[in-house]
C-alpha cells in the first residue's frame, strides 16, 4: 500500500470510529428501553430473516448459543421476542419477533436514519450519492460473516 493510500486508510478509519461512537452514544437514548446494540442486532436479524432456532441464530452471528442466550432472555422479558415450539417437533424452539419488537425495530431504524441524515448536512446530494456508492463498492466484497462480526 502506498503512503498516500495509508494516509487515506487512516483518515477513513478515524471517520468510521467517530461515526460509530456518535451512533452508539445515541443508541441507548433512542431505544428508551435499555436495549443494547447487540440485542438490537439480534432483533433485526429475526425481523428480517424470520423465526430462528437459537443454534441457527448463533451460527449466523458466529458465536456459541450460550453467548446469545442471555441477550435472547432479555429480549423475551422486554416483550420484543417470543419463544414458540415448532409445530411438528415440540423439542425445537423457534425465536420470533413480536408486534412490539417490530414496532421497536421500525422506531429505531427511523431514528437512526434521522441521525445518519444529520451527518450529511454539510454535504451536497451529489457528495452523499458518491460516498454511498463508494461505500457500497467497498462492502460488496465483504462476506456475510464479515458483516455480522
Amino acid at each position: 500500500m502506498s503512503s498516500e493510500m495509508k494516509h487515506y486508510a487512516e483518515r477513513f478509519g478515524n471517520a468510521l470510529q467517530l461515526i460509530r461512537k456518535r451512533l452508539l452514544s445515541n443508541f441507548t437514548e433512542l431505544s428508551g428501553q435499555g436495549l443494547t446494540p447487540p440485542q438490537f442486532h439480534i432483533l433485526m436479524i429475526i425481523h428480517e430473516k424470520g423465526p430462528f432456532k437459537v443454534t441457527a441464530l448463533a451460527e449466523l452471528m458466529g458465536v456459541k448459543p450460550s453467548a446469545i442466550t442471555v441477550m435472547i432472555d432479555k429480549l423475551v422479558s422486554m416483550g420484543f421476542v417470543e419463544r414458540k415450539d415448532q409445530e411438528n417437533d415440540r423439542r425445537v424452539v423457534l425465536l420470533s419477533i413480536t408486534k412490539e419488537g417490530v414496532r421497536m425495530v421500525n422506531l429505531l431504524k427511523a431514528r437512526s436514519n434521522e441521525i445518519i441524515g444529520g451527518f450529511f448536512a454539510a454535504c451536497s446530494v451529489e457528495e452523499v450519492e458518491s460516498m454511498v456508492r463508494t461505500l457500497e463498492k467497498i462492502t460488496s466484497g465483504l462476506t456475510d460473516q464479515d458483516t455480522n462480526a
